[in-house]
């Protein structure tokens, strides 16, 4: 599982050994709600290397087999830069134009299913987990000190 970060929006890319295949997590409600886009046009854009133009989520993951087959030629991990990158059916989405784009990839590395490549336990919606998180970060900094200047509230 590796967490990435392109244009300022957290995915996770799978490398799933059993299925022998790439499953990309993505939380962006892809569609109508953000102007008729797919993941493919997100993960699949086109990026100058070299001489050539390549699809930006097959350059991370060559990249990415490249560095373990050469750090660890022994290892038992295959060799996974062919292997066919795809977006899951029914992978849960955030809220078009929120930014919980790391929290639902904190819950899809909890509750994803190597066996079949599925979110196992559906994520409803993570604000009230961010609400929660906020409310505890708020309150560890006033009860510590911290809070030199209110970050938290407005005015």
């Amino acid at each position: 599982m590796v967490p990435i970060l392109h244009m300022g929006h957290w995915t996770l890319y799978v490398i799933n050994i059993q299925l022998r295949c790439i499953h990309i997590l993505d939380s962006n409600p892809y569609g109508p709600e953000l102007g008729g886009t797919s993941w493919k046009m997100f993960h699949y854009s086109q990026k100058d290397i070299g001489t050539r133009k390549l699809p930006w989520a097959r350059v991370i993951m060559n990249r990415l087999n490249k560095s373990l087959q050469q750090v660890r030629p022994n290892s038992r991990i295959p060799k996974f830069g062919n292997f066919p990158i795809d977006m899951p059916p029914m992978c849960p989405t955030m809220i078009a134009g929120s930014n919980d784009c790391g929290f639902f990839v904190m819950r899809y590395i909890q509750y994803y299913d190597h066996t079949d490549g599925s979110i196992k336990q559906f994520i409803k919606r993570v604000s009230h987990f961010m609400i929660m998180l906020f409310v505890f970060i708020r309150s560890t900094f006033q009860i510590s000190g911290l809070c030199r200047y209110n970050l938290f509230t407005s005015g």
